[in-house]
């Protein structure tokens, strides 16, 4: 009766075996594939000059003061590489089986673009008011006034 239970304890785990080594090959080449990711959306957004607008913007200032090292442009390339990885462990789990884990990362990967989309039209009237807010002070410069902040919760004063 032990030997049974070795044997089918045995048997299990050269069931599973071949499963987790292919998980951990997915992990690795996602990993890898995620990194290339990063650094294709930084470079395309570096072509277009992003980083030089989001600079004028002043969002790299904001993300400066709350202690991230990078700038913009980076930040965008970390959720890229985060959103491969999360899409690579979803992978491996379902391979593995693991359809709860699965489900969990799914809904993580699924919440990401509705949190992006909830605060975009937040972010891009941020970014057109400090551009018009940068005029306006280049502005009132020449005319020796000085300026007023021009922002007000994400709306803008002209």
């Amino acid at each position: 009766m032990l030997l049974d239970a070795t044997r089918e304890f045995l048997h299990q785990i050269a069931a599973f075996l071949p499963r987790l080594l292919l998980a951990l090959l997915v992990v690795a080449v996602g990993w890898l594939f995620a990194k290339a990711v990063r650094f294709t959306v930084e470079r395309a957004l570096r072509a277009v000059n992003f980083n030089v607008l989001t600079e004028r913007a002043g969002t790299d200032n904001f993300l400066r003061q709350a202690g991230m090292r990078g700038d913009t442009t980076s930040l965008f390339g970390i959720v890229a590489f985060w959103l491969v990885v999360l899409a690579t462990l979803i992978i491996a789990f379902n391979g593995l089986g693991l359809t709860y884990i699965t489900d969990l990362l799914g809904r993580v990967v699924l919440f990401t673009p509705k949190n992006v989309d909830r605060d975009a039209d937040r972010r891009v009237r941020f970014v057109l008011c400090a551009l018009r807010g940068q005029r306006r002070a280049i502005l009132l410069r020449r005319m020796r006034i000085s300026p007023t902040p021009i922002c007000w919760a994400g709306s803008c004063a002209t």
